[in-house]
């Protein structure tokens, strides 16, 4: 069985570009089955108001083995058998803008576009396939908390709650 091993990640920024509390940066990711980099530049106030404005690139590739029940299994022992594998590629660009209100969270809205590929490198189980994915996404953020990491009074809301 293969395993991921170690998975080496660069992170470089300059979080205060041109001098204008302007975030720039380039994140690396390098292992074994995963690659990928990532550029991000982030306005955080336009032109000194609550307005905020983030714009990424991105490409990133995983290699994903798929299994098998083994024929020779009994009902005392089973084991799985490597089928194949895959390379899945995802590229894209994503643009949020939005608003902080003072201390007290920020809305925002993300149009993200996406290039999906699935490519075979050995074996079964998996379908080679391409598609184009564009997704808009809103999200609210309220934090009234007193201070970081361990507040003793306020709340913390997110909405919607899961993560991408």
């Amino acid at each position: 069985m293969t395993k991921h091993g170690l998975v080496s990640t660069i992170d470089v920024r300059d979080a205060n570009f041109r001098g204008a509390w302007e975030d720039l940066g380039v994140v690396l990711r390098y292992g074994y089955r995963d690659r990928g980099i990532r550029t991000e530049y982030t306005i955080n106030r336009i032109f000194h108001t609550y307005l905020t404005f983030n714009l990424k690139g991105y490409i990133s590739s995983r290699d994903i083995l798929t299994y098998e029940d083994d024929p020779t299994q009994t009902s005392e022992h089973w084991d799985r058998l490597e089928q194949g594998k895959y390379r899945q590629t995802k590229s894209g660009a994503a643009m949020t803008f939005g608003s902080n209100f003072e201390r007290l969270g920020d809305i925002t809205a993300e149009l993200r576009w996406e290039n999906h590929k699935i490519d075979g490198l050995a074996g079964t189980g998996f379908t080679s396939e391409q598609y184009r994915y564009v997704g808009l996404k809103f999200q609210s953020n309220i934090d009234t908390e007193d201070k970081f990491p361990f507040p003793m009074r306020g709340c913390s809301f997110r909405w919607p709650t899961s993560r991408r």
